[in-house]
Formats: C-alpha cells, structure tokens, sequence
C-alpha cells in the first residue's frame, strides 16, 4: 500500500521559535542565514504581542513546547516535520532529507519533547558558538555568490551585449546564452529554490 501523498509545502513558511532560549534563537538565525531564496518568516513565540498578527494562531503554551511552523497554504508542521520542511528551505536540505528517513524520523520525534523541554538546562553556549560560526560561514559563502556573479554578469556585459536580469527577453537573449561558459547558466545563478 503507497503512503498517503502529502501536499507540497506552499512558500513562505512562518516559524514560530522560542527567542527567548539562547539554543533556540542561535539555531534559528544560523538557518536564516542559510535562507537564500527568503521563504522562511521567523516569529518570536515567546512575545505575545509579536504573535497578534499571525493570528488565528495556536495558543502560545504550544508554540513555545515544540517548534511549530505554517505555510502560506495554512498547513501546520510541528517538532520534528517543522525542522524537515525548514531544513528543506536552506542550503541545508540535506538536514531536512535526513530527517525524514522513516528511522531517523522515529528516533528524532521520540527524543526532541525531551531537548525541548529541557532547552533551558542545555548547555547551550558552545551549541550557540557553533550555530554563530555556522551563520558566519554561510554569510561570508553568500557574500561571495553574490561577488561571483557579479564578475559574471560583468564579464558577459564587456563584449557590449549584457542580458539584465529583470530586463524584457530580446532577440539577443539567446545568443547571450549561447556565449555563457559551459555548465554556467542563469538558473545556477539564482538562489536555491527549495524543494
């Protein structure tokens, strides 16, 4: 018998996270970092007044128990199947993959009401250093992405026939692409869409 086919997450996604925990928060801005299509919304579970506007919302006790996450489709991931579909937004998909393997999946939902309960108790300064290097080592890769591509487009643009992003196709567009390096293209230079 297949398993039931689960609807594809429908982007943005909201994350309801606890910022008051300093593991929490570390994690969290460590995987915004890593957000480069911008499809993940954190919100800070532990302020009532920052939860009004995402009302109708779950009562506060609940988000501020498990990490809680809602599509744009309204579809609500919670614990573990939150951390999947966040990790699946990120340069970090890989983390959301293994997540979702059957075993992992079942050991990581038994144990996770535990780390979160217990959060406050962690020792959480080392976790948060690692976290903190982590979102600098995905910033300082960003920065330079975006300084590739920059050298890029400025290479293809010294022949005086550039192709602009967000710039009506012309008749020159394919001829542009034909001159792009080998493996180089404009869907490898756009951020990574998640799954």
């Amino acid at each position: 018998m297949q398993a039931a086919h689960k609807p594809a997450t429908q982007w943005p996604l909201t994350v309801f996270y606890d910022h008051s925990c300093t593991l929490c928060r570390s994690e969290m801005h460590n995987i915004k970092a890593r957000d480069h299509a911008d499809v993940l919304r954190l919100v800070d579970a532990s302020d009532a007044q920052a939860l009004l506007p995402h009302a109708p919302v779950k009562p506060q006790q609940d988000l501020m128990a498990l990490l809680h996450a809602r599509d744009a489709a309204g579809v609500w991931y919670v614990g573990v199947d939150a951390f999947v579909v966040i990790y699946k937004a990120t340069d970090m998909g890989w983390v959301g993959r293994i997540l979702s393997w059957p075993v992992v999946h079942s050991i990581a939902s038994a144990l996770y009401p535990s780390v979160a309960r217990n959060r406050y108790r962690m020792p959480s300064r080392w976790l948060s250093n690692a976290f903190e290097a982590s979102r600098q080592r995905a910033s300082n890769r960003q920065a330079q992405a975006v300084q590739a591509e920059a050298h890029w487009q400025a290479n293809r643009c010294e022949a005086g026939a550039c192709e602009l992003r967000d710039h009506a196709p012309t008749a020159n567009v394919a001829g542009n692409q034909a001159a792009a390096p080998a493996g180089h293209h404009e869907a490898s230079a756009r951020p990574h869409q998640p799954e």
